[in-house]
């Protein structure tokens, strides 16, 4: 089963399940509440209201609460196929991914994956370099040939998948040289407005492992693919607050 970081998310997401499917709204709300009794300051949003912003009034652009609600989504997802009896035997994660997958291989609770997520989005806002993002239709060798200083090779996604990031100047002058270059190859920026798996998350790091020390590490029950890694975690791996820190300033 695989588990998406944020830039697919979209307004309005979950809706029809959210109308139909108990499991899936049950979920959502239970997450909700468990989102306000976060130790410290305690969110000032609705998981299910902000679910429901349709348009410019979404605030999913945002990191503060893509990474809270893309998490939510899944974890609901995992809950309801599981009563569909369709559960994996083996997960993986792309980047912020990686916390709904630990909740799918019980290595985190939900009320620790959704706490995971929430500060993930939290100390990004306060990360106050202009940062982004962008997807390009190239290998590491090809892209080489477009990189300017201070750009990250973020994400290794496939060999003709290369994620980018940096200070929203250079990646934008990366994305204008590839399509100016080869118009035929896909290079978009993404709907992040941070630059995740690169120096910039290096300054956040140490206060955003300070919020999560209280995660306990537990073992996997099944394969986990580790995209900080690339490899399968054995069943010892216990995916503690060092691991979420990883997972944020790392390239995956």
């Amino acid at each position: 089963m695989v588990f998406t970081s944020q830039g697919a998310q979209w307004p309005q997401m979950g809706q029809e399940l959210l109308q139909s499917n108990e499991v899936f709204k049950s979920s959502i709300q239970s997450l909700n509440q468990q989102l306000q009794t976060i130790a410290g300051k305690k969110p000032h949003y609705s998981i299910k209201e902000e679910l429901k912003k349709a348009g410019k009034q979404s605030h999913l652009s945002s990191a503060k609460f893509s990474q809270p609600l893309c998490t939510a989504i899944q974890i609901a997802l995992v809950n309801t196929l599981k009563t569909a009896g369709i559960v994996p035997h083996a997960i993986v994660g792309h980047s912020s991914g990686e916390i709904a997958a630990a909740y799918a291989t019980r290595a985190l609770t939900a009320k620790e994956a959704i706490t995971v997520a929430h500060h993930h989005g939290a100390v990004a806002v306060k990360q106050e370099r202009p940062g982004t993002m962008a997807a390009i239709e190239m290998g590491w060798r090809e892209i080489e040939n477009y990189l300017i200083p201070n750009i990250t090779i973020a994400c290794d996604n496939s060999p003709k998948s290369i994620t980018i990031s940096a200070n929203i100047d250079a990646v934008k002058s990366v994305v204008a040289a590839i399509k100016k270059e080869q118009p035929q190859i896909l290079a978009r920026l993404l709907q992040v407005d941070k630059a995740y798996h690169s120096y910039h998350m290096e300054e956040i790091g140490d206060h955003y492992q300070s919020l999560i020390k209280q995660v306990i590490r537990k073992a996997l029950l099944m394969l986990f693919f580790s995209s900080i890694s690339g490899n399968i975690l054995d069943s010892e791996h216990k995916t503690g607050s060092k691991y979420w820190r990883d997972n944020l300033e790392s390239p995956v």
